[in-house]
């Protein structure tokens, strides 16, 4: 099986561009990574953190591309109407809550959920190809405070 720095260095070469250190490092970053989401400023500070490479904004933001567009990460706009972006590699699907008081990211996945996408599809004679599904809401701790009598 292909690493996800072989099929960068792979997708990179085969668009004509350079596989320079900042995109490694930038790749790096992200694969080291705990956080499941991110946006384009929160992975400069992280690259510019680190002990590689610096890269720059714009290296950053054309990199991310890159990433997106060979498969590696799934941008999405979740919360603020900024792109976050979530590793592909190693991930199973998973959909998301989404906290429209906090911004918090709730994963989860629903056996039960996908079996209904699939009968639905059938049903239309539809052949699905990718899904997205974002819940948005109130996350338990947001509740929570709302609930609470002001003093």
């Amino acid at each position: 099986m292909q690493s996800a720095r072989e099929a960068f260095v792979e997708y990179v070469r085969r668009e004509g561009l350079k596989v320079t250190r900042q995109r490694l490092a930038i790749l790096e970053t992200i694969l080291r990574s705990e956080r499941a989401h991110f946006n384009a400023e929160d992975l400069v500070a992280m690259v510019n953190a680190g002990r590689g490479p610096k890269a720059s904004r714009s290296s950053v933001y054309r990199t991310l591309e890159l990433l997106k567009d060979c498969g590696l990460l799934r941008k999405e706009m979740l919360h603020d109407q900024v792109s976050h972006y979530e590793k592909t590699v190693g991930e199973e699907h998973h959909d998301h809550m989404i906290c429209n008081a906090c911004g918090c990211i709730i994963e989860f996945s629903s056996e039960e959920l996908e079996r209904l996408q699939d009968k639905l599809c059938r049903e239309q004679g539809f052949k699905p190809e990718s899904h997205v599904l974002h819940i948005r809401g109130i996350c338990h701790s947001c509740a929570a405070k709302q609930r609470k009598p002001k003093s």
